[in-house]
């Protein structure tokens, strides 16, 4: 029911639509220009479901470019806003990243992107309760394989698959068709 993309497009939207969802959107609230943003929470009578799933961006969308992740700056920023203050993301979602698996698809050891995500909301939120998490990474440097499994599976019950994003997924749907 709830899916948290840190994608600045609105192309999970789109794929929920077309399976027919109705997706509500919300973004990531983690500067000033953002906290008159309404929250699809906001009135209480919203609970994300298969049929109207929550889309959650959390480095922004480019529909509104002040939300938007980008600098190294933007995630000094954001880490410090979501570091600070709890309500920076709703609980719902906070409770998704703590309790649920997790698959990250395409990022690399050294990006910000990973690195923000991980030890700003992963890594502080893994617990017991969660199911094994999966991270699909491409870069091939030995070492750095060597130490993100090590790290992953220590840390926060990672598996880490080392294939292309596309032939990670193609093989996720076939095995999810047997």
């Amino acid at each position: 029911p709830i899916y948290i993309t840190t994608s600045y497009h609105g192309l999970l939207e789109c794929a929920l639509e077309k399976a027919g969802a109705k997706p509500r959107v919300e973004i990531c609230a983690w500067n000033e220009r953002l906290r008159s943003l309404r929250s699809v929470f906001e009135d209480g009578s919203y609970e994300p479901s298969s049929e109207e799933p929550l889309v959650y961006h959390l480095y922004g969308l480019d529909s509104n470019p002040d939300s938007l992740v980008l600098t190294e700056d933007d995630h000094l920023d954001f880490l410090v806003a979501i570091s600070r203050e709890s309500r920076t993301i709703p609980d719902r979602v906070r409770g998704a990243l703590a309790n649920s698996s997790l698959l990250l698809l395409g990022y690399r050891l050294r990006d910000w992107d990973f690195r923000v995500l991980f030890r700003g909301l992963i890594k502080p939120s893994a617990n017991q309760l969660r199911p094994k998490s999966v991270a699909i990474q491409l870069e091939e440097n030995e070492i750095e394989r060597r130490f993100l499994e090590n790290y992953l599976a220590q840390e926060a019950q990672f598996e880490v698959f080392w294939r292309d994003t596309p032939t990670f997924i193609r093989d996720l749907w076939q095995g999810w068709k047997e």
